[in-house]
């Protein structure tokens, strides 16, 4: 991941899955303001990625009910 970049999703090619890779920091020294709008913004980036998680969840459940009702057959 290069200096300063929070967020990078790396894709390798003939691989199943890409590797998201995740950088927070928390500011120390920012005035208050500041200090809120920066807090805000992780907590946007963390719900983007709450929902980058619960769309694998449900592909996985999918995946794991075909291959149950395929065990049955």
């Amino acid at each position: 991941m290069a200096e300063g970049e929070r967020i990078e999703v790396e894709r390798e090619s003939g691989e199943k899955f890409d590797v998201l890779h995740l950088r927070l920091r928390v500011p120390k020294l920012l005035p208050r303001q500041a200090g809120q709008h920066v807090r805000s913004a992780e907590k946007e980036l963390l719900l983007a990625v709450r929902s980058i998680f619960d769309e694998l969840v449900e592909r996985l459940e999918k995946t794991g009910t075909k291959k149950e009702q395929e065990g049955r057959e």
